[in-house]
């Protein structure tokens, strides 16, 4: 098994590396946090960080940009000697340093290694997060395609104001309703959906074997599920399973070249009821696999209370990737021009502050 390398850039994107690391530590997994503020490392243990620079982005891009570039030198002594390995990237799309960090690390990555797999997960802006932060996530998403990245890499992306559907609580303040977000429990889903996308790349991908993300059975090196975008979309099949919708919100099963799908089993529940639910569970692989016609199909059980017991956890790779990044980038964009066309306070954004915030 590969060593496993937990990044984080920036602070969103050491906040979920060092969370995923203490939530999921394992012997052969170490973590690694690239900071480029003193205040953002704080928390951060002293053995795992690379402080590259002290000053911060202030939340900009372009100011990121610099600070890798000025400090490159202080990266690559960091992270060079990474090898063999799959490295698990933290970042946010929307912050100043953790989403200019990409072009700078992943370079390093792969010269440094040609046997390291990047598993990039970056969390998009809430909606209230307009400038700079739509911005920033769209110069870090086009670095992915204009870069070549999108290809040589495994991207996940989560969408915070999805989540911030999910995870809002209401609350009583005297005679008012009070409703907010819930930030640990979006953190938590966070990483423990890496965890288990892992877990099950772990359990089903052996270059010794037949893998599903094999190109052919004979082409055991050729391993395309490093350079495709993940999908994962979790069900629970109810009634007639024909009827059950299976889609990713960027991409269709029938695109996908390679399919996973694992039930998840309660690791208390023995195995004679398992054995039991084996032709259901058969049926509802037919299923899948009469809508992801293109792909290769592999399936299992997998123990685990990360997710209710009897859910089917669906991974597709080598979805359409360009259509998944444009799609992104036009919601970003119109985000922002619908900032920039509100006048609530009667005034304007002029060019000098939109060139401050990198419009």
């Amino acid at each position: 098994m590969k060593k496993r390398i937990i990044l984080g850039a920036g602070q969103c994107g050491m906040k979920l590396a060092h969370l995923y690391f203490k939530t999921f530590q394992k012997k052969d997994s170490e973590l690694v946090a690239l900071s480029t503020s003193t205040e953002d490392s704080v928390g951060i243990p002293k053995a795992s960080l690379i402080q590259v620079a002290t000053e911060g982005s202030g939340k900009k891009f372009s100011n990121g940009t610099l600070i890798w570039e000025n400090n490159f030198s202080s990266l690559l002594r960091g992270i060079e000697g990474i090898k063999d390995s799959d490295i698990v990237y933290f970042a946010s799309a929307g912050g100043g340093s953790g989403s200019s960090s990409i072009k700078y690390v992943i370079d390093i990555l792969m010269e440094a290694s040609k046997n390291n797999r990047v598993f990039l997960i970056m969390v998009l802006p809430f909606k209230y997060e307009q400038l700079p932060f739509k911005p920033n996530a769209l110069q870090s998403i086009n670095a992915l395609q204009t870069l070549g990245y999108s290809s040589r890499i495994s991207v996940m992306l989560f969408s915070n104001d999805h989540l911030s559907t999910i995870y809002t609580e209401s609350k009583r303040e005297g005679a008012n309703t009070v409703n907010s977000i819930n930030l640990e429990k979006i953190n938590e889903h966070i990483i423990s959906s890496v965890s288990l996308v892992l877990d099950l790349i772990s359990e089903y991908h052996d270059q010794k074997r037949f893998s599903p993300f094999t190109i052919d059975e004979l082409e055991h090196e050729s391993v395309i599920f490093s350079n495709g975008f993940i999908g994962v979309e979790s069900i629970e099949f109810s009634g007639d399973a024909e009827s059950t919708e299976i889609k990713f919100e960027y991409g269709k099963l029938s695109d996908a070249k390679n399919v996973i799908i694992a039930k998840a089993v309660d690791p208390r529940e023995s195995d004679y009821i398992v054995n039991q639910s084996i032709g259901s569970f058969i049926e509802k692989i037919q299923t899948v696999s009469k809508r992801a016609k293109n792909a290769r199909i592999m399936y299992g059980i997998i123990r685990t209370d990360k997710i209710n017991n009897g859910t089917y956890i669906i991974i597709a790779n080598n979805l359409d990737v360009t259509k998944y990044m444009d799609k992104i980038k036009n919601r970003i964009k119109n985000n922002v021009k619908d900032f920039l066309k509100e006048d609530s306070t009667d005034k304007i954004l002029t060019n000098r502050e939109q060139h401050i915030f990198d419009i």
